[in-house]
Formats: C-alpha cells, structure tokens, sequence
C-alpha cells in the first residue's frame, strides 16, 4: 500500500503496477503507473527481476515435487500467466504506452521482446533439464470485443519471430501441445498463430464474434478449448441444451477441442444452472464417444 485515502487506497501490485483500489472492491481499479517508462527503467528491471536463472524462483521443497511429477498420471504445463509477448510488454509499459511504443521507438519495443524470449527459453530450459512438460501456455489476452488490438502486420513484425524462437525451443525439448489464451476476436490472428508455431487457443469468447463451430471449419487442425457461452448458463435449461447442441456434439466429433465456457464463470450463474450444464455436457461427451450422436 503506498496510500490511504478512506475509501480507496493506492497500491503496487506483485507486477510492479500502481492502481487505485476501492476498499469494498465494488469497482476495477484504476491504473495509474508502470514498472517501465524508460530504457533506464527496462534495464533496472532485468538486472533485479529478470535474470535468466532459477536462482530464487524455485520452492523449499522442489526436488521432491520433480520426483513426484516423474511419476505423474496427469499432464504438466510450463508457462502460464503473464509471460507473452504482447501481454508482459503490456503489463510492463501499459496498454498506451505499449501501442505507442509501436511507432514512436520500435527498436526499444524490439529489443523487449527480443529479451523476454531470451529469457523464457534460458528459464523453461532450466526446468526442462530437471522435468518433461505435454504442454506450454502462452498468455496475450490482446483481442476485445471487436477485434485485435494490434494489426496483423505489426504482429507479424514485431511478434512472430520471437514466437518461432520459443515455439522451436519448446518442440525441441518434446514440448507438443503450444497453447495462447487471448480474449476477444482473435479470427485474424489465428493464421499468425499457427504460422508461428502455436497448436491450440482459448478461450473463444462468444460476444466478440468466437463461433468455435466456424473457426474449426476453418481452421481443422487448431486445437480449441472453451467456446461455450456463459451468459447462456445464466438464463436456465433451455437456453443451455441449445447452446450445447449446437456445438458440442459437432466439436467433439471434429476432435481437438476441450469444452468450457468462454471465460470466468460470472457471479450470475446459479448453483443449479451451472451444475445442470455440467451434467448435460458430461452426458453429450459420453454420447459421442458411445456414437450416439452420430
């Protein structure tokens, strides 16, 4: 806490982010300052925080977690949250000043993303060397409603060789499944994904336009997690058989695919409805691999 003002307070984050904050939590925050706002800035930031070892990152009790995860039932996933290459320079600069930073000094933008691929592949290559991963997250949340918040172009420029890299990396060390959470409508990144090495998305948000029965016609060998809508679960039985009839029983026989709802569950959706969703879906999941919706 850096300041108390009654209601609200001012904070910094474990990201390093300053927002106001209501005490009741009955409002988002408001964000006010950045880790980064200068060169001087990134390169006090990667002298403190992003050096490319496991010095200090790994728990007390780490060698026993790898014996037990040597002989896991389950799969394990390496990376997650707050490591991409739209999301970390975001969460870095904020959201302005990042998009900014596309035109006014691309180099610097560059050189971040260059870095943060850097240190990833010397980080998960550390953990790799102690334990296997099925699979690697990737975390952009950079789509709303309408549409990318960066064009294909600039993606493709300033995005798409660091995701060669880690991508190449990550199959290298027998790493096959590469999936990216990224909000909003992310149709016309889809192609940049796959081309730099990504197999699967989530999580298809249905109110930005994420149908995932057209995006697996069109694209047949992404893998696709969620796509279910969740203000449907909300308006009861009805409205919930429609939603999954139209999509899973088709999904689950096209293959690739996870059924989840499109995000968070939100605080609307009752206890019944919810588990009656999840009856009915766990039901279709069982019917299709009996053939009953053939």
């Amino acid at each position: 806490m850096l300041e108390d003002h009654g209601s609200w307070v001012l904070v910094r984050d474990d990201q390093g982010i300053v927002a106001r904050q209501s005490k009741d939590r009955g409002s988002l925050p408001g964000y006010v300052g950045w880790p980064v706002n200068s060169r001087d800035d990134w390169e006090r930031l990667k002298a403190e925080r992003l050096r490319p070892t496991l010095e200090g990152r790994l728990p007390f009790n780490w060698p026993s977690l790898v014996l037990q995860m040597k002989q896991r039932d389950y799969p394990l996933c390496i990376g997650g949250s707050h490591a991409g290459f739209f999301g970390t320079p975001r969460d870095l600069l904020g959201p302005e000043n990042l998009l900014l930073l596309y035109y006014d000094n691309p180099q610097f933008l560059k050189c971040i993303i260059d870095y943060l691929a850097d240190f990833w592949i010397a980080i998960y290559g550390q953990v790799l060397d102690q334990i296997d991963a099925h699979l690697a997250l990737i975390w952009e949340d950079m789509c709303y409603k309408t549409g990318s918040l960066i064009s294909p172009a600039l993606f493709r420029e300033f995005m798409l060789p660091a995701y060669r890299r880690l991508t190449g990396f990550l199959r290298e060390r027998g790493v096959r499944v590469i999936l990216v959470d990224t909000d909003g409508d992310c149709w016309k990144l889809i192609p940049l994904f796959l081309e730099g090495g990504v197999t699967g998305l989530s999580p298809f948000e249905v109110n930005a336009g994420m149908d995932v029965v057209e995006v697996r016609k069109a694209f047949p060998r992404l893998q696709i997690l969620g796509g279910l809508d969740k203000t449907v679960i909300a308006a009861g039985r009805a409205a919930i058989d429609k939603e999954l009839e139209a999509k899973v029983p088709f999904m689950l026989r096209a293959g690739g695919y996870i059924p989840h709802v499109d995000h968070n569950v939100p605080p609307d959706i009752s206890w019944d409805h919810f588990a009656y969703y999840r009856r009915r879906l766990n039901e279709m999941i069982c019917g299709v691999g009996e053939g009953k919706h053939e």
